[in-house]
Formats: structure tokens, C-alpha cells, sequence
């Protein structure tokens, strides 16, 4: 992807920001329908985070006191969920706490203490019989559950806030682990679990509208490869990665050829060269060496039979790779088949590299599709989202915004790769 095509993505984002930001009087952005006003939150809901991350990347992008002090208001407000019973905090918190910490050196004050309070509380909420926080009651709808969408920025957010024991580390990484072990099967998403005691029941419900499952699913991969939980060349990361699917995918599963979900696509592609370059840093850096608090290598993340039952094998790690890099230099010769959204096999001899070349190759492929296809005026059209009310398509997202815009800061090197 040429820088050029990044910079159309990003600037047309942060004009949406800038347009968007002056009517909301201090609530929370959501989603909006065509012609329509933006639904709005005062709390900011699971997206909280997004709207926060959205415009630090704005006060990068275009420094000002003004969009400073406009990051640090909105991070502010996300004080409110420091304590609420949902695993989505590691979305409202993780991403906002690592881009201001990259605005501001050492990072905003109300934001470090209230994602310090947020880690602790997912640590008193982590159940060791089932090996998670469990999704939590916050929202509508039961909380006994374990879904792939609480699995992101939890294990960061458990490892990097301020004040965090090991104990709350270790629980982090074992909420990790024990989301990808039962999220991915080998070869599908199943991306919701009941909790029977200390057994997790896989749900019957339909997974026809779960578009963003797989975009989930890689982000929570680029995070435990990147925190050291999952090595580069695990079996299970190279069947996820491997899995055909289209750049864009449908809203429902069960009608292909009917509206999309741009916002999936826009998390895989973030998720996608977060973990290219995890993969490259696990690859060029001691695993040992980087993690004072286990001198063990992570073991593959699936046991021989890929079952995914209680007893699957296996134990968390903590670690991560310290250096940092940015997409902006990988610019190596991309396979036609990544090229054109076809997969690349990424297992056997040489896998960690074939899978950082292929990752990052369809993560561009995504984001030129976007770029070419759904990016209107001030934002990302065309993206989807289940209400009470049924599916709604069409949508512009604010999580479609914010993570379009975080791959295209990554990939012009604006914001590195391994941040966050």
C-alpha cells in the first residue's frame, strides 16, 4: 500500500473527527445511519475507548493544545467503567492508556489511575475454576459467558497499568489463552461459551451476524503474540490466519452477497500488521530475555487433538518483546494470493516470516479495498451492527473509524506497530 492511499484513509478520518467532535457536547460517539444523526452515549459505552483513541491519534496526527486537551476529556469520562462488571474494559481502557502514553510522556494522570483501578478490578473479577473474567453483566443480557470480543487489551491492560501485582498479570494472561483456546476451534470462530461451573459450554445460539468474531479473534492473537503467550509459530495462529476469507466480510454469514461490515475488516487489518510485527519481534528478539517474570517459551496454544475442553494442556505465560517498529519500513514482496485477499499457507519451515509478510499483505489489501470502496467524505461507510432491534447495516462506527484510522497511522509509521 502506498503511502499516499494512508494518508488519503487517515486525513479523511481525522476531518470526520474534527466535524464530529464539536456537536457531541461531551458525550460518546456510537454509530450512525445513513442520513442520519449519531447515536450518541453519555458514558461512552464499550466503544468509550475507541472515541478516546480516535482523537489521540488526532492530537499526533495534528498537535494543538486544543486537541490535547480534547483526548484528555474524553479519556477522563472513561473513569466511570473503571469498576463496571464487563470484559470490554480492556477495550475502553487499553487502547486509549497506550496512545496517550505515546502523546504525553508519562502518560495523563486521570487516565493512568482510572485504568489502574480498571486492571485491578478484572483481576478481582477473574475466576480461576474457568480461567476468565467472564464477560460480565454491564450490558444487556446474561454475563456467565465467555465471547471473543472480551478478549482484546484485557492482557495489556492486566500487564501495563500502574499498580498491578503479578498476581493480576498472570490472570490477564490466563484470561488470554483461555479465550483463544476456545474461540478458535482449528478452523472456525466460536465466538460465545456459556460457564457451567468451571466448565465452559460452547453456545447454540446462531452466529450469523458475529462479522467481526475473526477481527476479534486476530486482535486478541496480536496480543498475546506480542505479550510473549503465544509464539510466532504456533499451529493455531497459523490456521487463523489461514482461514479463507473474503477482505470485506458479509454483516450476515448467511447472506454473502448482501451488505458488509467494514468495521470487521477495518479491526483485521489493524489487528493484521500488529501482528506482523509481533511475529517479526519474536522472531529477532530473546523470548527469555524479554520477560523477567518466566524464563519459559510459550507452548503452542492448542494441545495435539485442537480439542478445546477444559482439560486442553497448556498454561499461560507473561512476557512481551520490547523493540519498536512501525509498518512504514516493511515494504517486502507480498504474495499475489495475500495480494488479492487469497490466503498464504503459514505453516512448516519458515512460517513466522511467511506469516508477518502475509499478514501485513492483506492487512494493505484491506485497507486500499476500504480506501477504494466504503471511505466516504468524513468516515467509514457501509459497516453493520446488531442492535435489540435487529441487524442494522450501512452504518458509519465509530470502532470502524478508530481502527481504520489506527492501521493507517501504523502504516505511515505515525503510530508504531507495536504499541499497543
Amino acid at each position: 500500500m502506498r503511502a499516499e492511499a494512508a494518508r488519503r484513509v487517515l486525513d479523511t478520518l481525522l476531518d470526520g473527527v474534527d466535524d464530529l467532535h464539536s456537536g457531541l457536547d461531551g458525550r460518546y460517539p456510537l454509530f450512525r445511519r445513513p442520513g442520519e444523526a449519531w447515536v450518541t452515549s453519555r458514558r461512552g459505552s464499550w466503544t468509550g475507548g475507541l472515541w478516546s483513541g480516535l482523537l489521540w491519534l488526532r492530537a499526533l496526527e495534528r498537535p494543538g493544545s486544543a486537541h490535547a486537551a480534547a483526548a484528555r476529556r474524553a479519556s477522563g469520562g472513561l473513569a466511570v467503567w473503571a469498576e463496571a462488571d464487563t470484559a470490554t474494559r480492556g477495550l475502553v481502557f487499553w487502547y486509549p492508556l497506550a496512545l496517550a502514553r505515546f502523546a504525553v510522556p508519562g502518560g495523563v494522570a486521570p487516565l493512568e489511575e482510572a485504568a489502574g483501578r480498571a486492571a485491578r478490578s478484572l483481576g478481582g473479577r477473574f475466576d480461576p475454576g474457568t480461567g476468565v473474567v467472564p464477560w460480565g453483566g454491564a450490558f444487556e443480557g446474561a454475563g456467565d459467558l465467555v465471547r471473543v470480543d472480551g478478549a482484546p487489551g484485557v492482557a495489556p491492560l492486566m500487564r501495563e497499568a500502574p499498580g498491578v501485582s503479578e498476581a493480576v498479570t498472570a490472570a490477564g494472561a490466563a484470561h488470554l489463552v483461555r479465550h483463544l483456546r476456545l474461540c478458535w476451534d482449528g478452523s472456525s470462530v466460536a465466538p460465545v461459551w456459556r460457564l457451567d461451573g468451571d466448565a465452559a459450554v460452547r453456545d447454540g445460539a446462531p452466529t450469523r451476524y458475529w462479522s467481526r468474531g475473526r477481527a476479534w479473534l486476530l486482535t486478541a492473537f496480536a496480543d498475546a503474540v506480542r505479550l510473549g503467550l503465544v509464539a510466532s509459530d504456533d499451529p493455531e495462529l497459523g490456521s487463523a490466519l489461514d482461514a479463507d476469507a473474503p477482505l470485506v466480510p458479509p454483516a450476515d454469514a448467511e447472506e454473502p452477497k448482501g451488505p458488509v461490515d467494514t468495521g470487521a475488516a477495518a479491526i483485521e487489518a489493524a489487528a493484521l500488521l500488529r501482528l506482523a510485527r509481533a511475529v517479526e519481534s519474536s522472531r529477532t528478539n530473546s523470548f527469555a530475555a524479554a520477560q523477567p517474570r518466566s524464563s519459559a517459551s510459550p507452548r503452542p496454544l492448542l494441545g495435539a487433538t485442537g480439542q478445546t475442553a477444559q482439560d486442553r494442556p497448556g498454561a499461560a505465560r507473561t512476557g512481551r518483546t520490547s523493540a519498536r517498529g512501525t509498518d512504514a519500513a516493511a515494504s517486502a514482496q507480498v504474495p499475489d494470493s495475500a495480494r488479492h485477499g487469497g490466503t498464504v499457507q503459514t505453516r512448516g519451515e519458515g512460517a513466522p516470516a511467511a506469516r508477518a509478510v502475509a499478514a501485513r499483505a492483506r492487512a494493505h489489501a484491506i485497507v486500499r479495498t476500504l480506501q477504494r470502496d466504503h471511505l466516504g467524505t468524513h468516515g467509514l461507510e457501509q459497516g453493520s451492527y446488531e442492535t435489540a432491534d435487529g441487524l442494522v447495516t450501512g452504518i458509519e462506527s465509530v470502532w470502524g473509524n478508530f481502527f481504520l484510522a489506527l492501521a493507517a497511522a501504523m502504516a505511515l509509521g505515525t503510530v508504531p506497530a507495536d504499541l499497543v
